[in-house]
């Protein structure tokens, strides 16, 4: 077997040393059919956003969680459910993992920072939220949760959003 010629070894019995393999005078690239190049993912319904480690904000949404207010009737799960799925995609629009900043985006949008959330919105969470923690019937609800906010939203400061929901939360929506 061979060994690194930082191990000591007795020069006596010249003991085989660990060698590099031929390098190769092609590079790598794509040529495979099923290849999916970085700037041609597939996009469409139920594709979503492509990010790396999106699953991150799983890991720390409790970090906010004294933060989150739910009215009567709210689930503070499902409210986590759909705050994770705005902040997967909104990271995955800035091309890199979740931080908390994006979960204080989502959580902002969706009014649940706020004591009082406007009537409006908050017909909106119970029509959207209700079972949104649910493993494999939520998916969807989540999916919608995070589709109906607007890009422009997702891409503005976590200050800026905070302003805009004072002024107009509505706005922050896309036309459903």
């Amino acid at each position: 077997m061979a060994i690194s010629s930082y191990v000591p070894a007795d020069p006596r019995t010249h003991p085989r040393r660990y060698e590099s393999s031929p390098r190769r005078g092609n590079g790598w690239y794509l040529h495979r059919p099923g290849e999916i190049v970085p700037d041609a993912m597939p996009e469409g319904g139920l594709y979503g956003n492509h990010g790396p480690d999106i699953g991150y904000a799983y890991k720390i949404v409790h970090r906010l969680a004294h933060k989150v207010k739910v009215t009567s009737g709210e689930n503070h799960e499902d409210a986590e459910a759909g705050a994770i799925a705005v902040a997967m995609r909104r990271a995955a629009l800035m091309g890199r993992a979740p931080i908390l900043a994006d979960l204080d985006v989502a959580f902002t949008i969706w009014g649940f920072y706020d004591d009082q959330p406007p009537s409006g919105l908050r017909v909106l969470r119970a029509e959207m939220f209700e079972g949104a923690r649910e493993e494999l019937h939520g998916y969807d609800l989540r999916r919608e949760i995070a589709n109906v906010v607007s890009e422009h939203a997702l891409r503005m400061t976590p200050a800026a959003v905070t302003a805009a929901y004072a002024q107009d939360w509505a706005g922050l929506f896309i036309d459903r």
